[in-house]
């Protein structure tokens, strides 16, 4: 728990009422948190999350890699039952298993967070307010929903991902959206039906992944297979299809970018994104990349294309950014900024 929170949090429990916290964001982080209070608070911690999407959305993050630190965050914050339950939704990459590591149903961590009434669904995130007590330490936060409705709680904290609007609320604002002329790129993920999985690249289904690029162009892809599908021993040449194959649960995921147009801010756009990305196959040729990678564009559907920009955080924040914020005489005025209880 973060240091700044310990004051709130100790008063909370010596008067025997829970801290409230709010979450938003249901992604992976976000509900793996949640489950954490729900089963580490021994009652002491009442949360609720905020997810923007409805309920049984089939939109996932695309950018989200998972491996031993993913693993110690489930196993500090999941039951035992809970964590064991969700090791076999782990793809392995390597030796004796080729596969992407990832999830294949993120809302398997939502479930016991539905279970408890501890989600909310359709709830977008529009901003947030301090509310002053009547004493020192007995301020709260009020957050604002785009469907005109409000909530309060103790802490907030925001779980949105790299679009998120409290980072820039609080004054943190250290995600960076970097756009450079002419680069462009989409990201796809689907089912990997069988008859699809016959015409990929043998090197993705022995490997697990590709990456390639050169100063043209740059094709990234991973594909997750069910666990009993995944061992470097089955002859993926078979054309009878294995009657343990499950095609809900096997995905593909590939991400094409280039450096010679359109660039990213045309790309939402346009109506035709497979049409654009069959003639991007000639800029695939052009860089000098094998024909067998114009399979990976041929097998997303035109819906299961999206663009996105390119975001990260800087990697100098400094641990104490609160202070260096406040310092600032423009934010010493406005409550909600640095404010410990977000």
């Amino acid at each position: 728990m973060r240091p700044h929170l310990y004051p709130y949090v100790s008063r909370r429990i010596a008067a025997q009422w829970p801290l409230s916290v709010i979450i938003v964001g249901g992604g992976l982080a976000g509900a793996c948190l949640a489950n954490g209070l729900l089963n580490k608070s021994d009652g002491q911690i009442h949360v609720t999350v905020f997810e923007r999407d409805e309920a049984g959305s089939e939109r996932r993050g695309y950018q989200i890699r998972l491996g031993a630190h993913a693993l110690i965050g489930f196993k500090a914050c999941l039951t035992e039952e809970q964590y064991e339950n969700l090791l076999p939704c782990f793809g392995k990459s390597g030796g004796v298993v080729s596969s992407a590591p990832c999830i294949s149903s993120p809302s398997d961590l939502k479930k016991p967070l539905q279970e408890n009434n501890c989600i909310q669904f359709g709830k977008k995130y529009v901003r947030y307010e301090v509310l002053q007590g009547n004493g020192a330490g007995q301020s709260s936060i009020r957050v604002y929903f785009s469907d005109e409705t409000h909530h309060d709680c103790d802490v907030l904290i925001s779980a949105e991902g790299s679009g998120s609007r409290i980072n820039r609320q609080i004054g943190l604002n250290n995600i960076i959206t970097e756009a450079t002329p002419g680069h462009g790129g989409y990201l796809g993920k689907c089912h990997l039906p069988w008859s699809v999985l016959q015409t990929l690249p043998r090197q993705l289904l022995e490997k697990g992944t590709i990456y390639t690029g050169n100063s043209k162009a740059m094709v990234f892809a991973a594909v997750y297979l069910p666990e009993a599908l995944s061992s470097a021993k089955v002859d993926h040449t078979d054309i009878l299809k294995p009657k343990n194959y499950d095609e809900d649960e096997a995905s593909l995921f590939h991400g094409m970018a280039w450096a010679t147009g359109p660039e990213a801010a045309e790309l939402p756009r346009v109506k035709d994104k497979k049409g654009l990305m069959k003639k991007k196959k000639k800029k695939l040729t052009e860089a000098g990349f094998h024909p067998d990678f114009h399979k990976l564009v041929d097998a997303v559907d035109d819906e299961a294309i999206m663009t996105t920009p390119w975001r990260y955080a800087r990697n100098d924040t400094p641990v104490d950014w609160r202070r260096q914020v406040l310092s600032k005489s423009e934010s010493k005025s406005d409550s909600g900024i640095a404010n410990p209880r977000v």
